[in-house]
């Protein structure tokens, strides 16, 4: 009998949380799954943890896989799944243990093709207090106003790992390989081709905040993956969703901040400084004219186009006077 949810689980050096992730997809209240761990050439002991773990549990099936990246991984396991729903969990990250029963009740009383939950930063697991959890009725948005969600909703965002989707949606969608923040895009070509989705406001899907991500790392000429694909999303959208294109302005803009913070907290290279100094000139004309970005966050974008030594300055003014 098929799985009617397939989890895919990329590892990459992920030794530390291996217990922690998996154990989260283990005590899922909803036992029909199949999780697809697919380690992308690790050199510390993820392999042999995860291999330990499926020895235990028949629904996990490894793969191991040469170094390739997280879009590669992903879509390799794209190719193994069965299930007629789909799931991304990162390996620092995990799951309340109602998480796939909800979001798979609610995709189904709603006919929807993605559900998603309230996705929270976090140290370690929360402590279950034993209590049922209270959860409001999903609401159901079409493809346009749920993008306008993932925008302005930070506990929503653009990741992966707070949704189930419907397989079909893949057919005609991989990951971008070679890309940095892939979801960005994947998730506009995903929510484009849906009839509906739908979200609930539960904390379900729980984000690690302690490790060395890409986001935690100094600036590179690669991170202007981000803005760059923020840029194809509002070429699209102009075209798909009229209505949305500004939100989408505003979020291009807010590609440009994470990196400048980015940049003040972990550092950089000089051309990758002066490339996103000359990024924030260009994005002056839209960015002031918008209707979505707050006068402060503009005024940190003003700064960025003078140097990011003023947008710093500039950011500890606005955020001492808030």
């Amino acid at each position: 009998m098929e799985p009617v949810v397939s989890f895919i689980i990329p590892v990459f050096n992920g030794a530390p949380w291996v217990e922690r992730s998996l154990s989260s997809l283990r005590r899922q209240i909803y036992p029909d799954f199949e999780a697809i761990v697919v380690d992308d050439g690790s050199q510390d002991s993820s392999l042999p943890r995860c291999e330990a773990f499926a020895q235990m549990d028949q629904r996990f099936s490894v793969y191991s896989i040469a170094h390739s990246g997280l879009s590669a991984a992903r879509n390799f396991g794209l190719t193994k799944i069965r299930g007629a729903y789909v799931g991304f969990l990162d390996i620092d990250d995990w799951l309340e243990e109602d998480f796939t029963l909800l979001l798979l009740r609610a995709m189904q009383s709603h006919d929807a093709d993605i559900a998603s939950c309230v996705s929270v930063p976090a140290q370690d697991p929360r402590q279950d207090t034993g209590a049922p959890r209270r959860v409001a009725p999903a609401r159901r948005y079409d493809p346009g106003e749920y993008l306008a969600l993932e925008y302005r909703e930070p506990t929503v965002n653009v990741r992966m790992g707070n949704r189930l989707y419907a397989r079909h949606l893949f057919d005609q969608v991989t990951f971008p390989d070679g890309m940095l923040y892939e979801d960005v895009i994947t998730n506009y070509r995903l929510c484009r081709q849906c009839r509906t989705a739908v979200h609930l406001s539960a904390p379900l899907h729980n984000y690690f905040v302690g490790n060395g991500s890409i986001t935690r790392s100094p600036l590179q000429q690669k991170d202007f993956d981000l803005p760059r694909q923020w840029d194809q999303v509002y070429q699209m959208a102009k075209t798909d969703f009229p209505g949305l294109a500004p939100v989408v302005q505003a979020m291009q803009a807010t590609a440009l901040r994470a990196l400048a913070d980015k940049y003040l907290r972990y550092g950089g290279d000089a051309h990758a400084a002066k490339t996103l100094v000359q990024a924030f000139r260009e994005s002056l004309p839209q960015s002031m004219r918008s209707g979505e970005i707050p006068t402060g966050k503009k005024l940190r974008m003003l700064a960025g186009g003078i140097s990011l030594s003023a947008y710093r300055a500039a950011t500890k003014l606005i955020r001492r006077d808030s």
